[in-house]
């Protein structure tokens, strides 16, 4: 039998998903990091694609090719409006005799459903969330009577094109086969979610958490449980194993005990990520930032070593110029001289007229020797307990090299990342990107530190470690947007706060 060719009607604008969807089409909103229509290529192995675009059908053609979902699809520009623009088209690309699925690209399924592939069309039902149409077994018909029992969840099945071949190019595709002659069975689907709005979208990602996408991490009572699930990323979970290994052996205290490697079971520490705190005191958010200095000053001071202006660069400019190009294909504006940003005229460093300026850069870095750093120092990657205390998790694990040395104050640009720049809240999409041809503008809630953070990072650093510390953070954000590209916005969000931050510094 021919393999199955999945339709994925992917042209909606997604409006019930607001900011979301200002800049993408719904299909590529992230969804516990990745995003939807790539969960869907992931539900239906062994087949091919075709994906019916219209909203923004530039954005999520561009992505497709920056970010290759690693199947075989074809995509289409929808003519028409309505569920039913694109079928026609569609049609013309499939064979015969090729069995069909057509689905709407905000379905999502808790596991892979086991197709078979009866001589009847199927629809299949739901009862996990509100559909538009539900089926009714009483009068044996498909209704247009909003509901949650037996909902017609845009999910179909045709074992071929024959019955579809009267299509029209545009329309409502269920109203359509509700009025058609067609013999179709029903099947009702277990563990279905739509993430078609607002909420919803905000309560999953919210359950599934912003970890990396490649490790399984399950708390229990007193135990943190790690493992990677992403063979690609084997490398990582052995960095992060040899970092605790070292800094425990040289007597650092202020990280999670570890109880076994393989898997990672670490003491569960009980406190809060520092962005998650809604209120602090004047005195208590000075404490606390004063503790994330002595807990990165005692760091660094376990070992040192000579440092490498090969590593900087690589680390600092190399890699920096890396990401962004990833995903420079997608980046509005991206070879304009410069841009507004809040409210900020600033250079672009990627522009032809100013990429020299990354060696200007570079040289306003201050090189100071070497020592044990965490990598990743970000509030994310650390705990506060009830007294203010914090402990280190999540170390990166290396610098340029592995091992635990490295440029101490790549571990305060991270902080100061965290603590002014609001990564956290931008990590968990608690922003709105707007752009057009001449400013961004990238709205998000003030961290609650960040007025503190300013004051106690210009008391604690010389003037130029400080500028060293507001570059290198500058540099992480534009980095960002090749790390980010689960998510549009997030990857073009990063790169424009990255060329704000860099003018914010050099100014």
């Amino acid at each position: 039998m021919k393999k199955p060719v999945i339709i994925i009607q992917a042209g909606g604008r997604g409006s019930r998903l607001r900011h979301h969807t200002w800049n993408k089409p719904k299909a590529l909103v992230s969804y516990a990091g990745r995003p939807i229509l790539f969960h869907i290529f992931d539900s239906f192995p062994n087949s091919e694609f075709i994906v019916i675009g219209d909203y923004h059908f530039d954005v999520i053609e561009s992505y497709l090719k920056v970010v290759p979902p690693g199947v075989d699809y074809t995509l289409i520009k929808a003519e028409g409006k309505g569920t039913m623009s694109g079928i026609a088209e569609s049609l013309k690309l499939i064979e015969d005799d090729a069995p069909i699925i057509l689905l709407w690209s905000d379905v999502l399924f808790s596991k892979p459903p086991k197709l078979k592939f009866p001589k009847n069309p199927v629809v299949y039902l739901t009862n996990d969330f509100v559909c538009r149409w539900v089926y009714s077994f009483d009068k044996n018909k498909l209704l247009e009577n909003p509901g949650n029992d037996n909902g017609v969840m845009g999910f179909f099945y045709f074992p071929n094109k024959l019955k579809l071949e009267n299509i029209p190019n545009e329309g409502e595709f269920v109203k359509w086969i509700s009025n058609q002659d067609i013999n179709f069975d029903v099947k009702t689907i277990k563990g279905a979610s739509e993430l078609g709005d607002f909420q919803t979208l905000e309560d999953a990602n919210l359950r599934e958490g912003f970890c990396r996408f490649f490790n399984d991490v399950k708390i229990e009572k007193d135990e943190v449980i790690k493992k990677v699930i992403d063979p690609d990323y084997k490398v990582v979970h052995e960095r992060e194993l040899a970092w605790y290994d070292e800094v425990t052996t040289l007597g650092y205290k202020n990280v999670p005990k570890i109880k076994s490697k393989n898997p990672l079971v670490m003491e569960r520490i009980f406190g809060s990520h520092a962005y998650e705190f809604e209120t602090l005191s004047n005195s208590e958010q000075k404490k606390l930032l004063d503790n994330y200095l002595d807990t990165l000053n005692t760091l660094h001071g376990l070992k040192s070593g000579p440092p490498s202006v090969e590593d900087l660069r690589e680390v600092y400019i190399d890699k920096t110029i890396s990401r962004v190009f990833e995903v420079s294909h997608l980046i509005p504006n991206f070879t304009k001289d410069s841009m507004t940003i809040n409210g900020l005229k600033a250079k672009n460093i990627f522009s032809e007229q100013n990429r020299s300026m990354f060696n200007d850069i570079f040289d306003l870095i201050e090189v100071q020797d070497f020592s044990s750093i965490h990598g990743d120092c970000t509030f994310s990657n650390s705990i506060v307990d009830k007294n203010l205390n914090v402990k280190l998790i999540d170390p990166r694990g290396y610098f340029a090299k592995p091992g635990i040395l490295g440029d101490p104050n790549y571990d305060f640009s991270k902080l100061y990342y965290s603590a002014v720049g609001g990564y956290d809240l931008f990590n968990r999409r608690a922003f709105k990107l707007h752009f057009d041809d001449e400013t961004a503008e990238i709205i998000m809630p003030k961290p609650l530190m960040q007025d503190l953070a300013l004051s106690i990072f210009q008391e604690s650093f010389s003037k130029r470690q400080l500028l060293s510390i507001k570059i290198i953070h500058a540099l992480i954000w534009l980095s960002l947007s090749g790390y980010a590209k689960d998510d549009y916005d997030s990857a073009i969000g990063s790169f424009y706060l990255g060329l704000y931050w860099l003018e914010d510094a050099l100014k």
